[in-house]
């Protein structure tokens, strides 16, 4: 059976650290840009409020995708563990970060389930990585 390495004696786990790096660093600041956008939206024009949660819900989950494709584009296999595991870093950042700002962080259920959702979509998106890598 092989073991699960996500860096190895061989040297090629700095490359590894690098490219998670990158594809969390990129997943936020892709986030940035596209909330930046949406806030201009909201506030320059008719765009009802209530929607603005579903409507960052939805860019969490596209970036958690990305980071999951950027993560697993130079993987050799197991791309959606890949693209799962740097998708949860980024999460679990940004609700780290999201704690630093504000006060009264809730590591509950909802915690719990924004893991398990960005390990999803950053599965899907390592999915959809390593298979573009292979070309």
């Amino acid at each position: 059976m092989k073991k699960i390495e996500f860096a190895s004696a061989e040297g090629n786990g700095g490359a590894r650290l690098k490219t998670v790096l990158f594809a969390v660093g990129f997943s936020y600041l892709l986030a940035l840009v596209v909330l930046f956008i949406l806030a201009l939206i909201v506030t320059y024009t008719p765009f009802n409020e209530d929607f603005s949660k579903t409507a960052v819900g939805v860019v969490n989950a596209i970036c958690a995708f990305v980071c999951g494709v950027l993560s697993a584009k130079n993987a050799q296999s197991r791309g959606y563990l890949h693209g799962g595991i740097c998708a949860v870093i980024y999460r679990a950042l940004l609700t780290v970060i999201g704690e630093l700002v504000y006060t009264g962080a809730d590591f509950g259920l909802r915690f719990a389930l924004s893991l398990v959702s960005a390990f999803v979509f950053g599965a899907i998106g390592g999915i959809v990585g390593i298979n573009i890598g292979k070309r």
